[in-house]
């Protein structure tokens, strides 16, 4: 897909900025005391401060060096779609067993990558939202927009698949969800299949056997977790052009 020149101007003044201090990704690998690993996705997914594919399956792959199971712990609005399917693949591939908690929300990208999960439970009172892909880079003419739009449905319906292959049920019917923006609270999602059970820390759990209760996330520190004040305005024009 070509982009508008203005889009292609303003993704090089980005490229040519220089230098960028580091910002803040929202993966972290624990290693806990009963041999198995915590690994928190608790950011956006993508986008030019958002967890990558990279990052996990780079955690992962160092989870898989100790034989560890990996409870993957989730608080995302979602984001890039192209690294929500990598992700989701990295886990799938993935070959030990990985446990997923809806600790927050699990929404957009965030809700399809946590369908790659061996088991996968909610808090109480944690959400999850499905719905379809949308973005584009603008300047398009209306046959480009056309084009968009027809790689969006191309893009939603391989999502709809991810939550038919394991809720069960036809992807279209799936996709009548994600055009209707559907909100799930862990009771909904328990009802549609999308979850396998309610867990509630320290006080027992819903169709769930006792787990280990995660450690305290590590804090995240960077002498230069403030991005220079002109990144604000920039990384909102260029905010993922699919997502």
């Amino acid at each position: 897909m070509k982009l508008s020149e203005e889009a292609e101007r303003r993704i090089g003044e980005l490229r040519n900025l220089a230098p960028v201090a580091p910002l803040r990704r929202g993966v972290h690998l624990q290693n806990r005391s009963d041999g198995g690993a915590s690994l928190y996705l608790y950011d956006a997914i993508g986008g030019w401060d958002g967890v990558t594919a990279k990052d996990v399956a780079n955690a992962l792959g160092e989870a898989h060096e100790r034989g560890a199971q990996v409870d993957l712990y989730i608080n995302s609005p979602g984001g890039d779609i192209f690294e929500g399917h990598a992700i989701h693949n990295s886990i799938l591939r993935h070959p030990g067993k990985v446990v997923g908690y809806v600790d927050g929300i699990a929404a957009s990208a965030a809700s399809y990558i946590a369908m790659a999960c061996d088991e996968l439970w909610m808090l109480p009172n944690a959400q999850m939202m499905i719905h379809d892909g949308h973005g584009g880079p603008p300047g398009l003419s209306p046959a480009g927009h056309r084009e968009v739009a027809d790689l969006l449905d191309l893009l939603s319906d391989s999502i709809a698949a991810m939550y038919a292959d394991r809720a069960g049920g036809d992807p279209q019917e799936w996709r009548t969800r994600m055009s209707a923006e559907t909100w799930f609270n862990a009771a909904q999602a328990l009802d549609v299949n999308l979850i396998t059970g309610i867990h509630r820390p320290g006080k027992g759990a819903t169709n769930q056997a006792p787990v280990a209760a995660p450690e305290t996330v590590p804090a995240v520190t960077d002498d230069n977790d403030s991005p220079p004040e002109w990144f604000g305005g920039l990384q909102s024009g260029l905010k993922g052009l699919f997502a």
